[in-house]
């Protein structure tokens, strides 16, 4: 597949001082010289910087460790910090072929601890992937004259940044089939489980493994990602139904009202009562 290269920048129109998501510039790049070269602790920009190789390849230096950035593969970087990026020397008539989106915002650096929590900086996507569409889809929009009016960069960067984290930080397929199976057993049981030890038990598991290799790969520890699925099914409870509130925490899987009430407030920062009043 050719790629047609050209590269956009962004003027902020926002009328916010420091806006929580803001698109610096984006592009599809060819790059096949040496002197194709970012030392990431010497830049003239900041922000937000996610690369990838549609064709071709690059390298890519962390922690004095230098790796090859192949097709499908992609960095994604805090600016400034410790790496570097470039073209090696003697590369073939394909270059680096690459697509990147770089952006700034107060709100990014939560979406980015959590990629780079799952991922580390060096991760896969596939091409077919809805990131990956997405980026090539806007890139093909702006060349054919699309303008971004004020407040739409900072939806893409949400959008792009939701995408990212709902493919790598929260793809269930990608999930080992523990993992997957403690998932489907939470939401189908979460009212009769006990503990999560009896949920690790029936795994085969010790607590600390189960616990361990749960947050690793959905990035939540098991017990809050079960007292999600209850609090969402009460929530749906408390809108829905006129059951108590001692009626509502039994069916949710929590010992009684006081403490559902208890965590209801901790998670949702209002009591089940206020929340019900408030969505009726």
């Amino acid at each position: 597949m050719s790629y047609q290269f050209k590269t956009f920048y962004f003027a902020s129109f926002d009328e916010f001082t420091e806006p929580p998501f803001e698109l610096k510039d984006m592009g599809i790049e060819y790059r096949n010289t040496s002197d194709y070269y970012f030392d990431n602790n010497d830049r003239n920009m900041q922000g937000y910087l996610f690369q990838y190789t549609l064709k071709g390849h690059g390298m890519f230096e962390i922690n004095h460790q230098v790796y090859q950035i192949e097709p499908g593969q992609a960095f994604f970087i805090k600016i400034p910090d410790d790496e570097k990026y470039f073209c090696p020397d003697n590369l073939n008539e394909d270059g680096w072929q690459l697509l990147y989106i770089h952006f700034e915002g107060t709100a990014v650096k939560p979406y980015f601890d959590k990629i780079i929590q799952k991922t580390g900086k060096i991760l896969k996507l596939d091409p077919n992937s809805n990131v990956l569409q997405y980026l090539l889809k806007l890139h093909n929009d702006l060349l054919n004259g699309m303008k971004i009016p004020p407040f739409v960069g900072s939806e893409i960067v949400f959008h792009f940044l939701s995408l990212l984290c709902r493919t790598l930080a929260y793809n269930q397929d990608a999930y080992s089939l523990k993992t997957r199976f403690a998932i489907e057993f939470m939401e189908n049981e979460f009212a009769d489980i006990d503990s999560i030890k009896n949920l690790a038990d029936k795994l085969g598991i010790s607590l600390s493994h189960f616990t361990r290799e749960f947050t690793k790969e959905t990035g939540t520890n098991p017990i809050k990602y079960l007292t999600n699925i209850r609090m969402e099914n009460a929530m749906q409870l408390l809108t829905n139904t006129n059951l108590s509130i001692n009626e509502i925490a039994v069916k949710c899987g929590f010992s009684c009202g006081n403490y559902f009430s208890k965590i209801f407030k901790k998670n949702s920062h209002q009591s089940p009562y206020q929340f019900r009043i408030e969505k009726r």
